[in-house]
């Protein structure tokens, strides 16, 4: 789910929580109300949930803007260690920085598998070789998912 600050459908955003297995909150290290955001999520999230032990990773990402840092690493890292017992990292999408580490860690904690089903690898490869030429966007406003 993907929250990208719009909030227009709760009942949609609760069937979603109901019917996910694992979460990673994400929280931009330069948008001191993102983590603002993340921790509503949550609660709202346990909430839903209704139990103690919901898989959840809190990732800080956007480290390659460290200049603009607002949000502390040790901030954050004390919180979720003193009240909320969640994994924690940090990351930065743009520069593929623990991006695929901050999924095998939901996916570990969640009990699920890590790899590609045999039928899932297979299906990859018979996707026609074009679509995977794409070519490089230049974006320069990306989203934020919390």
């Amino acid at each position: 789910m993907d929250t990208s600050g719009s909030y227009s459908f709760p009942a949609m955003r609760k069937l979603s929580i109901q019917n996910s297995d694992a979460f990673a909150l994400v929280y931009a290290v330069d948008d001191l109300e993102s983590l603002e955001v993340v921790k509503t999520l949550r609660e709202e999230i346990l909430e839903v949930k209704e139990d103690k032990f919901t898989p959840i990773v809190v990732i800080g990402n956007k480290i390659d803007r460290l200049e603009e840092r607002q949000v502390s690493s040790k901030d954050v890292l004390s919180m979720l260690e003193q009240d909320w017992n969640h994994s924690f990292m940090e990351s930065s999408a743009k520069d593929n920085i623990n991006v695929m580490e901050a999924f095998r860690e939901l996916l570990q904690q969640a009990n699920l598998p890590s790899r590609f089903s045999p039928a899932l690898c297979w299906r990859r490869e018979t996707f026609p070789k074009e679509s995977r030429k794409r070519p490089k966007l230049n974006k320069t406003n990306s989203c934020l998912i919390t």
